[in-house]
């Protein structure tokens, strides 16, 4: 049985529906990369699994269990989250803030032992946060940040891990860092990974599978060159594109297509495209 097992999951705010019956699997060591344009419901997932956003109807097994009737430190035993853009307080260091992965397993009133202290150091030096351990959150970049924020994630020795937009905000060498270790984590902790995407073709690189949502529904999932098409993009983006296939990997590229791009290159002095 594969570790994450979401079955007719539905989800609202108060009385607007966000996410309508999603069925969704994603295995052992296994990454999925939720995909689809701005108010899809992609981040409502996110947060539907992770107990913030509590569902209307439906199931997410996690192992078999019930991860939705979870209390919140079980949960967080079993499930780790990386949001968007996590608030972290500027005066702790890299070090606190991925010792605090550990809170989960620590008895109440209670504080960390010599296992929580090797474990949290093993997340840091497997995302590379060893080399600034002692610096102060405030004076990171935002990439070191994101691993910061992932050591956290990965201390709290999850099955799952649930990751919100892991590349935003991020310059292209700090992007590939993030993924790269987002993959290897899957493969080598055997991890079940949910991943949040608005860069298609750099979700088609990193990911096992991909489900599409559009208007809070899942209008395809599988692998990227069944799900990016151009048929299924047009309808769920409403913009006409282009898919072409990676001069290397023959994995799908994403472009947009449309009168609108003759025009730009008008204006740039360009040939029509």
């Amino acid at each position: 049985m594969p570790p994450l097992v979401i079955s007719d999951l539905t989800l609202a705010y108060r009385e607007r529906t966000v996410v309508r019956s999603l069925n969704l699997e994603v295995k052992e060591g296994e990454v999925v990369a939720l995909v689809g344009p701005n108010g899809a419901g992609k981040t409502s997932v996110i947060r539907g699994l992770s107990g913030v956003l509590p569902a209307c109807r439906g199931t997410a097994r996690l192992g078999g269990e019930d991860l939705l009737g979870l209390q919140p430190m079980e949960r967080a035993r079993r499930l780790a989250v990386v949001p968007q853009a996590p608030t972290l307080p500027g005066a702790f260091t890299a070090a606190e803030i991925v010792l605090m992965g550990r809170t989960p397993h620590v008895k109440a009133w209670g504080t960390e032992g010599k296992r929580d202290c090797e474990v949290a150091w093993r997340a840091m030096c497997r995302t590379g946060v060893a080399s600034f351990v002692n610096r102060r959150i405030q004076d990171l970049s935002g990439g070191e940040r994101q691993l910061v924020v992932i050591a956290r994630a990965l201390a709290q020795e999850p099955e799952a891990l649930l990751l919100d937009e892991p590349t935003a905000h991020l310059d292209l060498k700090h992007q590939v860092a993030v993924l790269d270790l987002v993959r290897a984590l899957a493969v080598e902790r055997r991890i079940a990974v949910l991943a949040t995407f608005h860069d298609l073709s750099l979700a088609s690189l990193v990911a096992d599978q991909l489900a599409l949502l559009a208007d809070g529904e899942l209008r395809a999932a599988g692998d990227a060159s069944e799900v990016l098409t151009p048929e299924n993009l047009t309808a769920a983006y409403g913009l006409p594109v282009e898919v072409i296939a990676h001069p290397l990997h023959g994995t799908p590229l994403v472009l947009p297509s449309g009168a609108w791009l003759h025009t730009v290159a008008e204006r740039k002095g360009g040939s029509r495209l």
